[in-house]
């Protein structure tokens, strides 16, 4: 018995990685992102962010040159703020 690849259709125009995208449920949460990415997420500078990371605000790991913020580092930081109070005068 011979094991064979299984193979992706795609549709035209559409490379794997588009095929993959499109296939991915939206109501599976995300449990990393990239610094960009969470910078949206929060939503705050890049520059806001890193330095946050630096001062061990936000947890983060490093996978070889890219760094991953869980899902759960984002939602303790903000749950716990940075001290700043918007609105208050």
């Amino acid at each position: 018995m011979a094991l064979t690849t299984p193979t992706l259709n795609h549709p035209p125009g559409a490379g794997p990685s588009n095929c993959l995208a499109q296939q991915a449920d939206p109501a599976v949460e995300r449990l990393g992102y990239t610094v960009d990415e969470a910078c949206q997420t929060i939503p705050c500078s890049r520059s806001h962010l890193v330095r946050a990371m630096r001062k061990g605000h936000i947890r983060y790991a490093k996978a070889g040159a890219k760094i991953l913020i869980s899902r759960q580092a984002i939602i303790d930081y903000i749950e716990r703020g940075d001290g700043t109070v918007v609105g208050d005068p």
